[in-house]
């Protein structure tokens, strides 16, 4: 299988703490890969300097062949490496569908997109519910919403269930 992203030696520091200490990843085609550790370990850094969120200190990063180290997070978007984030931020005073189809723009991408991603995560029926209604479980459906209708060709969860609890 082809690789969809690779890094190499990826580093980054904060006031001379590393959060990324020379990562090496490789995630291949149809792979599910996940990056664990407690809390503080690096994880979501290591996901703003894959995306262009952050620049990193040394090292490089490769999204479908192509050196993307640094890029610009909307260019690598329209590329088709998408992302959730841990803290969700929607356009509040815009509906549910609105805020997904902001995505499909970037993408280039019409309606059914925003459509079949609401379907597939139970929101559909919420489309025209303005975001700053919805509960946080729900808001967490739509970030996920916005991110599978960009149809990505690498998807990363920064963790997609934080602040959710099952009954």
């Amino acid at each position: 299988m082809s690789e969809v992203l690779v890094t190499r030696d990826l580093r980054k520091s904060f006031g001379g703490i590393a959060a990324v200490n020379g990562v090496d990843l490789t995630v291949r085609e149809g792979e599910l890969t996940a990056i664990i550790g407690p809390n503080g370990a690096g994880k979501t850094t290591l996901f703003n300097l894959i995306t262009g969120f952050e620049r990193p200190d040394s090292g490089k990063v490769y999204f479908m062949g192509r050196d993307v180290t640094g890029e610009k997070p909307y260019n690598l978007a329209r590329m088709g490496l998408i992302r959730t984030f841990q803290i969700v931020r929607p356009l509040r005073n815009l509906t549910v569908l609105q805020n997904v189809l902001i995505g499909c723009r970037v993408r280039g991408l019409g309606p059914e997109a925003a459509e079949e991603s609401l379907r597939a995560v139970g929101l559909w029926e919420k489309r025209d519910v303005l975001a700053s209604l919805l509960t946080h479980g729900e808001l967490k459906k739509l970030e996920l919403a916005r991110a599978l209708a960009m149809r990505p060709k690498l998807l990363l969860l920064d963790e997609p269930l934080g602040g959710l609890t099952f009954s």
